[in-house]
C-alpha cells in the first residue's frame, strides 16, 4: 500500500516489517512460555517424587514399627489373662490389647569413662518408654528408674554368661566386649521383661552432644526450674530457658550424698522430655527428620530412616492429641553386687501393671 507525500515522492509503508516485528515478538513470548511451562512440569515432578518418597517412608515405617505380640510372660497373679494376654481382666475391668501401639525405648547415656577407665563407657541414665497410639496420635511415657531390678542379661563378646536381677542401669555397661548396638538392645530386652513382655523392638540411644544439639535446634525449652542447679542461673521456682550445656547440667546433675539422689533428678528429666515433646510437634516433619539425621553421629539406635519419618509424622499430627507421662514407683534397698554399693529400685507391681494397661490396652467395659 503506497502513499504520495508532499513532493510527489511514493512512500511504501512499513506495515510488512511491523507484522515481522510483531511475529518475532509472540515467537518470544511462546518460548518464554514453554521454558516457564517446562520448569514448571519439572517442579511438579520433584514435588511428586518427594510426595511420594514421603508416602513410601511413611507406609515402609508403619509396616515395620508395628511389631507382633507374643504374649504376655511374668504376669503378678491380680492379672487374669486370656488368648496369651490379648485380654487381661484387672482390679474388675477387661482390657484388650491395642495393635496401634508402637513403641520405642529412649535412653540418655551418660559417660562413665572416668569411673569405668574405658574411653568408650556408658550407663543407661535415664530410660523412657515411649509407646504411641498411631491411630489416635495419643502418647504415653512411661519412666523407668534407672536403679529398676530387672533381668538382665549378661555377655562376654557375643557369649551369654548369666541372666540375674540387677539396676537397670547396669544392662548397658554389663554387654563386655560387644557393640553399641547390643547393648542398647539389652536394655531394650530387660525392659520388655519388666513389662510383662510387651513388644519393645527399638531402642534411641543420646549421648551428651546430641542432647546439646537436639535442645538447641529447638531454640530450648521454658519449664519452671524444680531446684537450684549448680553452675548455672537455674533457680528453683523461677522460669527459665533450658537451652545449651546448661540445659544438660539442669537434666543431668544429682546431689550423690543424698540418698536416692537419682529419682528426685528423675524429677527434672521428666518435666523436660515432656516440655520438648510438646515443642517438637510444632516442628515440621523434614525438620523433625533433618535433626535426627544431623544428630545421628552421638545415637545409638536401630530407628531407620522410614521409621523416623514414621514416628515424626505421627508426632506432628497429634499436636492436640494428649500427652501422658508416668514414673513407675517402688522401694529402695541398698546392697553390694558387682564389688561396689548399689542402690536396688523394687518396681510396685500395680505400678507397672496400670503403666502397661494405660500404654498397650484399651478398656472395653
Amino acid at each position: 500500500m503506497t502513499k504520495a507525500d508532499e513532493d510527489g515522492m511514493v512512500v511504501i509503508r512499513t506495515r510488512k516489517r511491523k507484522r515481522k516485528g510483531r511475529r518475532s515478538k509472540k515467537r518470544g513470548m511462546a518460548k518464554k512460555t514453554k521454558i516457564a511451562l517446562i520448569i514448571i512440569g519439572v517442579l511438579a515432578l520433584l514435588l511428586a517424587i518427594a510426595v511420594g518418597t514421603l508416602v513410601y517412608m511413611l507406609n515402609s515405617g508403619e509396616s515395620k514399627m508395628h511389631g507382633e505380640f507374643t504374649g504376655i510372660v511374668h504376669a503378678p497373679e491380680t492379672v487374669v489373662t486370656q488368648n496369651d494376654g490379648k485380654t487381661i481382666e484387672y482390679n474388675g475391668h477387661t482390657y484388650e490389647y491395642n495393635e496401634n501401639v508402637v513403641s520405642v525405648l529412649v535412653m540418655g547415656l551418660s559417660d562413665e569413662s572416668m569411673y569405668d577407665g574405658n574411653p568408650d563407657a556408658h550407663c543407661a541414665d535415664a530410660v523412657i518408654l515411649v509407646a504411641m497410639d498411631t491411630e489416635t496420635n495419643e502418647m504415653k511415657l512411661i519412666v523407668v528408674p534407672r536403679n529398676s531390678v530387672a533381668e538382665v542379661d549378661m555377655y562376654e563378646g557375643s557369649k551369654l554368661v548369666e541372666t540375674r536381677p540387677l539396676p537397670l542401669t547396669l544392662a548397658y555397661p554389663t554387654v563386655v566386649g560387644g557393640t553399641e548396638d547390643e547393648a542398647a538392645a539389652n536394655v531394650a530386652r530387660s525392659v520388655s521383661r519388666l513389662m510383662y513382655n510387651m513388644p519393645i523392638n527399638y531402642y534411641l540411644g543420646i549421648e551428651q552432644d546430641a542432647f546439646v544439639g537436639s535442645v538447641d535446634a529447638l531454640g530450648g525449652v521454658t519449664v519452671t526450674a524444680l531446684q537450684t542447679i549448680p553452675g548455672t542461673n537455674y533457680v528453683e521456682g523461677e522460669e527459665c530457658l533450658l537451652i545449651g550445656e546448661d540445659a544438660l547440667k539442669y537434666v543431668k546433675w544429682r546431689d550423690t550424698s543424698v540418698a536416692e539422689s537419682a529419682l528426685d533428678r528423675q524429677e527434672r528429666q521428666m518435666q523436660f522430655v515432656k516440655a520438648f515433646a510438646s515443642k517438637a510437634r510444632n516442628s515440621s516433619v523434614t525438620e523433625l527428620v533433618g535433626l535426627y539425621n544431623d544428630l545421628s553421629a552421638d545415637m545409638v539406635t536401630n530407628l531407620g530412616a522410614s521409621e523416623v519419618t514414621y514416628m515424626a509424622s505421627c508426632l506432628i499430627s497429634g499436636e492436640n492429641a494428649s500427652l501422658d507421662m508416668v514414673s513407675l514407683t517402688g522401694t529402695t534397698e541398698k546392697t553390694d553386687e558387682l564389688g561396689k554399693p548399689l542402690e536396688f529400685y523394687y518396681l510396685d507391681e500395680d505400678s507397672v501393671t496400670e503403666a502397661v494397661l494405660a500404654a498397650y490396652y484399651t478398656q472395653i467395659d
